[in-house]
């Protein structure tokens, strides 16, 4: 039986992340795949400023995290990495974080665009 490379790879990078990217890693499993603004990231993971910027430079620097923005409208939206002001976790991430370190099966997206 083989292993999920990025499985390994999200359990191995936790257990040696600082506590505030801990925190911030497994906050930022909640938003949708469309991300969210840095105020909204302050706001689920409790950091504070520094410690906010110094855990999403690690987890950007990591390649848990991405940059974008939102492009389309309505049910034709998509997140599009590169310049922009949200924040997401770089897909399969989530539910690595909900199945290997929550111990969880991850929650249905609540902006199911089907």
């Amino acid at each position: 039986m083989s292993e999920n490379p990025l499985e390994l790879k999200v359990l191995d990078l936790f257990k040696t992340m600082s506590e505030s990217s801990r925190m911030l890693l497994i906050s930022m499993a909640h938003p949708s795949g469309f991300g969210v603004k840095k105020d909204g990231v302050a706001m689920t993971s409790g950091l504070e400023s520094n410690q906010l910027d110094s855990a999403l430079q690690n987890l950007q620097e990591l390649g848990l995290l991405q940059t974008g923005k939102i492009i389309g409208q309505g049910k034709d939206q998509e997140f599009t990495v590169g310049e922009g002001n949200r924040f997401r976790l770089t897909p399969g991430v989530r539910e690595q974080i909900f199945k290997d370190i929550l111990k969880q099966e991850p929650p249905a997206d609540l902006f199911d665009r089907g």
